[in-house]
């Protein structure tokens, strides 16, 4: 149900900005409005916005070793340039770092063993509009 309602908002999202676009591109002049592709890429740390620190508690308790990786983040960029100065840009972007560890807890007699496995994953679309002022 949850995997609905984000695939739902990402279509959403889309043809927004799909209808703004072509909004846009009938108020430009076709003589000077430009239509590019590109790929995209960067560095994503999951220690931005502290995630892997919630995993303190749970590698203290259990005697786990949960850590989230830094890794590439890559995507796609598709840009429309309105004339010599504005400027729209759709990103869409994905990373995904997982982590996995095995625990035991000891209550009196009995020792419990578990395995736990996580994953993150990081699928932004972001819209621009770009103004240059040159």
């Amino acid at each position: 149900m949850k995997e609905e309602k984000k695939m739902s908002k990402k279509i959403v999202g889309f043809v927004i900005a799909g209808v703004l676009v072509l909004v846009l591109g009938f108020v430009s002049t076709p003589a000077r409005a430009e239509l590019s592709l590109g790929l995209v890429g960067g560095y994503y740390s999951p220690n931005f916005g502290e995630v892997n620190d919630d995993f303190d508690e749970v590698n203290a308790n259990f005697g786990m070793d949960l850590e989230l990786k830094a890794g590439i983040m890559y995507g796609l960029a598709l840009g429309y340039d309105l004339g010599s100065r504005f400027g729209l840009r759709l990103e869409y972007n994905s990373f995904e770092s997982k982590t996995s560890d095995t625990g035991s807890v000891t209550r009196d007699l009995w020792e419990y063993r578990f395995g736990l496995d996580a994953k993150l994953t990081v699928t932004p679309a972001l819209l621009f509009l770009i103004y240059g002022y040159y």
